[in-house]
């Protein structure tokens, strides 16, 4: 996730969730304020769960946020993809 975010402002000079040209870019989206201020980030829930500048959802304390900005495995949102036996992954017969 951080490399995505830091992949779109490369390429589009914005901020994901400012970008002002989001809506002519993307079908389905809503532009944010080209004004420095994220207009929030969501939850699965679609709840609100941060907003502010970059600097202040970055130093965000809190879990959820943390976890997704800085792309952490451990925190409020489990990560588990169930997958098959590594070994037949492999070819190796046990």
């Amino acid at each position: 996730v951080q490399t995505a975010f830091y992949a779109y402002q490369d390429r589009f000079k914005k901020i994901p969730g400012d970008d002002s040209g989001a809506t002519v870019r993307w079908t389905g989206t809503v532009s944010g304020g080209g004004n420095g201020q994220l207009t929030g980030l969501y939850n699965a829930d679609g709840v609100i769960v941060a907003e502010g500048t970059p600097d202040e959802i970055r130093a965000s304390d809190k879990p959820f946020v943390r976890q997704f900005v800085h792309s952490e495995i451990d925190g409020p949102v489990a990560f588990h993809y169930p997958g098959g036996d590594y070994k037949l992954d492999l070819g190796v017969n046990a």
